[in-house]
């Protein structure tokens, strides 16, 4: 479908590129792994630093978006700043 879409948009196709579903999926088979062989201590640990070590799981995703969101609004508001400091005629303004 992804392909579909980006034809339809009328992109360029150097432009397009896939994502592989290969993280999620290795992050819900560790998930598995731990729901059946959590009772073994051993399963547990191993499991555990799969998923710590699993920089492209979906918990990793999950906690960069607040990262991600709050890197954006700092930028906006820098941008917005500077912006204001900068409206004008160009002249600085000095008081008189």
């Amino acid at each position: 479908m992804e392909w579909i879409i980006y034809c339809l948009r009328k992109s360029k196709p150097e432009n397009y590129r896939t994502r592989s579903a290969i993280p999620i999926i290795g992050s819900l088979l560790v998930v598995l792994m731990l729901r059946t062989l959590g009772s073994i201590p051993a399963a547990k640990v191993i499991g555990i630093a799969l998923i710590v070590v699993d920089s492209g799981g979906i918990h990793w995703a999950l906690a960069g978006l607040p990262y991600i969101l709050y890197r954006q609004m700092r930028k906006r508001k820098i941008e917005s700043s500077g912006m204001n400091e900068n409206s004008g005629d160009g002249r600085a303004n000095r008081g008189s």
